[in-house]
């Protein structure tokens, strides 16, 4: 399997894997000020709340959308996390950049991982139909359609596109042959959908899809965001 193949796999994973999560009926105020303080903890340093933070996330993470998808979601975080410290590091020591001790570097990396879980974790809890039905408030009922459909289409393209990374080599093919084979796929599929549900999108849905608020998984948002705010006076 080719990096790109397996970096996709890795997205593919850390935010669709889940499926219908229960989570995702979470009141979305609860998540949005969850992530708000996630990012606040990580804006301060300080290397004790940060780990707490990182905790939690990787707890809520592994109960609510899976341990596999949770792993998945640290690994691609820890890439662009381990880039930025090694690159502060490198250059400090080369005298690019200013001069910082490994201690630091390290540091750097659990704070970036850390916000970059924060991000993906708050993509993969995203509902769909929730925003769809804020789109129907909002008057939008053309995009309303969207949301729905890219939920579903998001998934499936990453995966096709997974699979033509995966077995170019055996077609002994070149990379951008299969990435481009694989592109044109994704956009017949999509167009499949759109004729085939074009007076749908274009209509738009008239009426609210009836969703229930789970208020287990918002007592449990609501219960990490209190305790990680206590966490930044106490310590």
């Amino acid at each position: 399997m080719s990096i790109i193949g397996w970096l996709i796999g890795l997205i593919e994973r850390s935010i669709f894997l889940g499926g219908e999560i229960k989570a995702r009926l979470a009141h979305p105020l609860s998540k949005i000020a969850y992530l708000a303080i996630l990012i606040y903890t990580i804006s301060r340093g300080d290397p004790i709340p940060v780990g707490v933070a990182l905790a939690s996330i990787i707890i809520l993470g592994a109960t609510a959308i899976g341990v596999e998808s949770i792993l998945s979601t640290l690994v691609v975080s820890s890439i662009p996390a381990f880039w930025l410290a090694l690159t502060a590091y490198v250059g400090g020591i080369a005298g690019i950049t200013p001069y910082i001790t490994l201690i630091i570097a390290i540091g750097i990396f659990i704070r970036s991982m850390t916000f970059s879980s924060a991000i993906l974790l708050f993509i993969a809890s995203l509902n769909p139909t929730r925003i769809a039905n804020l789109l129907i408030r909002l008057g939008k009922k053309t995009w309303a359609v969207y949301p729905l459909l890219s939920w579903r289409l998001i998934p499936q393209g990453l995966h096709d596109m997974g699979e033509a990374l995966s077995i170019y080599k055996l077609k002994k093919t070149t990379l951008w042959k299969s990435i481009a084979s694989s592109i044109a796929t994704i956009i017949d599929y999509t167009n499949r959908i759109e004729e085939s549900a074009f007076y749908r999108i274009e209509a738009g849905l008239e009426e609210q899809i009836p969703l229930k608020t789970n208020i287990v998984w918002s007592t449990i948002y609501v219960a990490l965001s209190i305790g990680l705010v206590m966490i930044q006076f106490f310590i």
